[in-house]
């Protein structure tokens, strides 16, 4: 098995910074089976195997077993496959999931700290009642997955999709789309092709986010850092509505807590318990590339995140808050 970042060591990274009112992210990859087949997909690289009782069982004894060591109060606790929500899944799965996330809040509590949970789904499936009721049941955050580009192999999953978001909607359920900012997913969406117009769609019905990573290591689908900030600026003028257009701007307006700290992510699955990079070392190499100790917005930068961003000089945030600057958009 190949894993993205280093085995889980607690004197090494989530401790060295010390800071305990920043929310530590734990991700469980609980299996890597899915419905779809995404091209820019990184499963791969963590796992590829069958979902099973046993191991939702085994991730449980991993949290456990990490859940003493973290020194933050508030855990943010992404719930991912593969697909968790798979048509082909019985009842004795989901019931697992029950069990699990139960088990998940218990444990937290126990240990005196808060849990948020979060989950992502592509939404192509049927059987949405038994959705429904654990989105509800346990107040999970839902980010619907619509990419415009190298995600949905026929027409069929799109509509699928769209209904579903209807659904999940209508029964008030509050979720974000999210798709990822690949460059074919940024190229789509400047020249209007593939996807575009549902995409457009989804951005007027509901709140919309996107996720990064510089390393899908696939030709075509790779964003630097400078092609980040130009994708920003795009969607500041015509799609400012996209919460990571509206957190830079909350930032630079002082609206956002500083604290320039990134604690990293602690992934777990069946097997491994790891980070998602050597965050010591990333930590260094970005303050020491992105200047980010004399940066004039250093006041009211949230941070980054450091495994992603520790290599360039050039930084994304500093370009945006500089263009604000020059805008409309005064402090």
């Amino acid at each position: 098995m190949k894993l993205l970042g280093l085995p889980f060591d607690v004197h090494t990274n989530t401790l060295w910074i010390g800071r305990k009112d920043v929310a530590q992210e734990v991700g469980f990859s609980l299996f890597g089976e899915c419905n779809l087949r995404c091209d820019f997909c990184c499963d791969a690289y963590r796992h590829n195997n069958n979902a099973s009782i046993e191991k939702i069982e085994a991730c449980l004894r991993h949290y456990k077993e990490v859940l003493p060591t973290i020194p933050r109060h508030h855990i943010n606790v992404k719930l991912l496959g593969g697909e968790l929500f798979q048509d082909k899944f019985d009842q004795s799965i989901f019931g697992a999931y029950d069990t699990f996330i139960g088990s998940l809040i218990e444990e937290t509590n126990r240990c005196g700290k808060e849990i948020h949970l979060s989950t992502s789904s592509n939404l192509v499936f049927h059987k949405r009642e038994r959705v429904l009721g654990l989105l509800q049941k346990y107040n999970i955050r839902l980010l619907a997955s619509f990419d415009l580009v190298g995600r949905f192999r026929h027409q069929r999953q799109v509509e699928i999709f769209l209904d579903n978001s209807k659904y999940f909607s209508s029964n008030g359920i509050k979720f974000a789309v999210a798709f990822v900012a690949t460059n074919g997913n940024i190229q789509s969406i400047y020249n209007k092709t593939n996807l575009f117009k549902e995409w457009e769609e989804l951005y007027n019905l509901y709140p919309m986010q996107f996720t990064y990573y510089n390393d899908v290591g696939i030709d075509g689908y790779t964003v630097y850092e400078k092609d980040l900030y130009k994708f920003f600026d795009y969607c500041l003028k015509n799609y400012p509505k996209i919460v990571n257009v509206q957190t830079l701007i909350d930032e630079y307006k002082g609206k956002v807590l500083p604290n320039s700290y990134c604690t990293g992510e602690i992934w777990i699955n069946e097997s491994d318990i790891y980070h998602c990079c050597d965050l010591k070392q990333a930590s260094i190499n970005l303050l020491k590339n992105k200047e980010c100790l004399i940066c004039e917005y250093s006041d009211r930068c949230s941070g980054t995140c450091n495994r992603l961003f520790n290599e360039s000089n050039f930084c994304h945030k500093k370009a945006f808050f500089e263009y604000l600057k020059s805008s409309q958009y005064v402090r």
